[in-house]
C-alpha cells in the first residue's frame, strides 16, 4: 500500500497504540521494555512515522493486553 491510504492506516495505528498504552497507564518506556525495542521507536510508531511488522504488532498487542485488531482498527 502506498500514498495517502498507508499514511491514514499508520496514523490510526499510532493513535490506537497511544490510546491503549495510556489506558493501561504505561509509558512509552514501559512498552519499549516489554517488547524489547528502543523507547524512541514507540514514539515513532505513535506518530505514524514507521510501519510496524506483523511480529511487532503481535508483541504490542500482548504487552497492552488487547487484540492485534484493536490496534489496527
Amino acid at each position: 500500500m502506498k500514498g495517502k491510504g498507508k499514511e491514514i492506516l499508520l496514523t490510526k495505528f499510532g493513535k490506537n497504540l497511544a490510546k491503549y498504552r495510556e489506558a493501561r497507564k504505561m509509558t512509552q518506556m514501559d512498552v519499549a521494555v516489554a517488547i524489547e525495542v528502543y523507547p524512541g521507536y514507540i514514539s515513532r510508531l505513535e506518530n505514524g512515522k514507521v510501519e510496524p511488522g506483523l511480529f511487532l504488532i503481535l508483541a504490542l498487542a500482548e504487552a497492552l493486553e488487547v487484540t492485534p485488531n484493536d490496534l489496527l482498527t
